[in-house]
């Protein structure tokens, strides 16, 4: 019996499915987030379905009373804290262009593209100065950490014996050094 075109080995009609996920690219990603997501959405309405049947509470779609409560007390922390900035905001004169952007992107308002360029300009500029300052700071503790060494150096130097004179084992040390670090740059 001879195999016809479309028949595969099992005797199923039709072409076999590719079982490679990503074939298509994008698309076969898109596809098994949807699948992923329908499965979810199944086994939350199975399971809400599972707590009536019970006589068990249940949450809303939104959450769970506790999450809704919680977000709440959140809100109202939030509300009390933003009066107190406003008022303190006054106290300093008109906002920048900058904090209004902020304000609006913490109340979930929609930019402007102008809006999104000029966000995404500070950030870079506050990046850049945090930047400088850590790079500050650390020639700063370098240069501390060079003149406490060369300060260290100098008083081993410089000790001297009861006699006045000076002592030889740090300079020969210090000598020998000189000495084989003139020999590998002449090499």
């Amino acid at each position: 019996m001879a195999l016809t075109g479309n028949r595969n080995i099992r005797g199923n009609k039709g072409p076999r499915k590719d079982t490679r996920k990503y074939l298509n690219g994008k698309q076969g990603k898109t596809d098994e987030i949807r699948k992923a997501l329908t499965h979810r959405a199944r086994l939350r309405k199975n399971y809400f379905k599972l707590l009536e049947r019970e006589g068990l509470d249940v949450p809303s779609k939104e959450g769970s009373d506790i999450v809704e409560e919680h977000y709440r007390e959140e809100r109202a922390a939030d509300d009390n804290d933003n009066d107190s900035e406003n008022e303190t905001e006054e106290n300093e004169g008109p906002k920048s262009e900058i904090d209004i952007i902020k304000e609006k992107v913490k109340e979930h308002k929609p930019l402007t593209f102008q809006e999104r360029m000029a966000l995404k300009k500070s950030r870079k500029e506050l990046d850049k100065q945090r930047k400088m300052e850590s790079t500050k700071k650390k020639i700063q503790k370098m240069k501390e950490e060079n003149y406490q060494r060369q300060r260290q150096t100098e008083r081993i130097r410089n000790t001297k014996t009861r006699k006045g004179q000076p002592l030889m084992g740090p300079r020969i040390n210090s000598l020998l050094e000189k000495i084989q670090q003139d020999k590998t740059n002449n090499k």
